[in-house]
């Protein structure tokens, strides 16, 4: 069957012909005749010539990646494509290229290879860019790449709480611009405390109620992007008693293993909170001595309270 476009093509001169737009893995065979006026020579036919199998590239699929800020993501796929000679080529563009990275190995000589793709932003927010694989030998394949860069939740640690005041800090949050901080009680924020705006990571609650449970969050924010902390428990201390001096009281040992004992006062009631202020345990010590052979090996602050003074201190659980 003649093919279009080549059916008694006629060249002018030389005994070249460039022929092009033919199928892959097909077979054809070549008529030529010489021609002089009106005289035509007998035709020279060709061998069978098969054309070669054009090269492809598998599309890859890659999941949108997700991470916190400064936080490196990654992401392995593997493609594949035939006959690629050697020569194709992995590039990144777009306008949010810089965040995002790869490496490239050639798995065997079928044309297999791993791709490493890693995404890191500085920046917080939403970011695209584009995976190109390209080749000589086959079609080009272009590939969305999106990332989404978080905040991480701030990290809250409960300072030592007076009758009226509590003081919190919180580590400071790659790509955070200010923090939001919040106290409640209940579920009803605070008057004045509501939305306190700040780039310092310390706030001190003051003029609050005795006795009371109030809870603290503390939201980092970038634009329109936030991420809130967990919400943080903390007792105030009872109203009308004295605050006994941590110099005269005291716990030891201090690292324990199991039994802490208590120095300098006669405690009534014990309470034990983690470095973020969460009560763990509530005990009625007997003979000054507390069992915290269950907590897990850590720093962790107590409230000892007598008929009339009460203190805080620190204790490390081994």
């Amino acid at each position: 069957k003649p093919v279009d476009g080549y059916v008694a093509k006629e060249v002018d001169a030389g005994t070249v012909c460039q022929i092009t737009g033919l199928s892959p893995a097909t077979a054809y065979i070549f008529k030529i005749v010489a021609k002089y006026g009106e005289f035509v020579s007998p035709e020279a036919v060709s061998e069978m010539i098969t054309t070669s199998v054009v090269p492809v590239i598998e599309t890859p699929v890659i999941p949108k990646f997700t991470t916190e800020v400064s936080v490196v993501a990654e992401q392995q796929i593997t493609i594949s494509a035939t006959d690629l000679y050697d020569d194709i080529t992995v590039s990144i563009t777009g306008a949010d290229a810089d965040k995002f990275d790869t490496d490239v190995l050639i798995l065997d000589k079928s044309g297999l290879m791993q791709i490493t793709i890693t995404y890191e932003s500085e920046e917080v927010g939403e970011h695209e860019a584009v995976l190109s694989l390209t080749s000589d030998y086959a079609q080009s394949v272009n590939v969305a790449l999106n990332g989404t860069s978080s905040l991480a939740k701030p990290v809250i640690a409960v300072g030592d709480v007076c009758e009226g005041k509590i003081p919190v800090s919180w580590n400071v949050v790659a790509g955070a611009a200010e923090y939001h901080v919040t106290l409640y009680k209940g579920d009803v924020p605070v008057d004045g405390y509501d939305d306190i705006v700040t780039d310092e990571t310390n706030f001190t609650f003051m003029d609050l109620t005795g006795s009371t449970q109030y809870f603290v969050v503390i939201t980092a924010t970038s634009g329109d992007y936030f991420t809130a902390s967990e919400k943080i428990a903390v007792m105030t201390l009872p109203t009308g008693l004295s605050t006994a001096s941590a110099e005269v009281v005291t716990v030891y040992p201090n690292p324990v293993v199991s039994n802490i004992c208590i120095k300098g006062i006669v405690a009534k009631e014990a309470k034990i909170y983690s470095v973020n202020g969460q009560l763990l345990m509530s005990v009625f010590p007997v003979d000054n001595k507390i069992d915290v052979s269950s907590l897990v090996q850590g720093v962790y602050s107590i409230l000892i309270k007598s008929d009339t003074d009460i203190v805080r201190l620190q204790f490390i659980k081994k």
